[in-house]
């Protein structure tokens, strides 16, 4: 079986049973690990102001390069068993977070895939999102962002507003 170039997003802002939110995202690194999904490389971190209208802490946020055999749709269900068993609940939309891991792209796929969750890749609102095209950026900045040859990722963060940059930084 082969394995695929694949780029997980991932964000925390709330302390959970492993810990502080970087000690959340290192043990999700981990339990990903033992499910056949290698890391290659990880982004910096980036602190991002919450939106979505719920009062919350900053997130932790970064983007990991793997490489997997695993399909989508079963990366998507290890990826939302991960989230589980770190002790995220899904309770408000946009809302404070234990963990998210997002499956961003993989691969040169692009379309809809079913499964326990709908996924569409490359992730459909990636160009809008600093706080994951920010660290995407620096692992792959070439990487298409829609089928058909669409703006690649460098060119959707050059295209980022100003205030979108000011909610999303570089940690130390």
């Amino acid at each position: 079986m082969t394995s695929e170039r694949v780029f997980i997003g991932f964000g925390a802002n709330l302390h959970g049973p492993a810990g502080a939110p970087a000690d959340t995202i290192a043990a999700a690194g981990a339990l990903l690990h033992r499910r056949g999904v290698h890391l290659v490389r990880r982004s910096s971190l980036f602190a991002a102001d919450p939106w979505g209208g719920v009062r919350q802490p900053v997130f932790v946020n970064g983007v990991w390069e793997v490489r997997t055999a695993h399909p989508p749709a079963r990366l998507l269900t290890i990826l939302l068993a991960v989230e589980k068993q770190l002790g995220r609940r899904r309770r408000v939309r946009w809302g404070p977070r234990v963990l998210d891991l997002d499956l961003l792209a993989y691969g040169h796929r692009a379309g809809r895939w079913g499964g326990v969750a709908p996924l569409q890749l490359p992730h459909p609102r990636l160009a809008q999102r600093a706080f994951v095209l920010l660290p995407l950026a620096q692992l792959a900045p070439c990487v298409r962002l829609g089928a058909g040859g669409g703006m690649n990722v460098a060119q959707a963060a050059g295209r980022l507003r100003p205030s979108a940059r000011l909610t999303t930084r570089r940690m130390p």
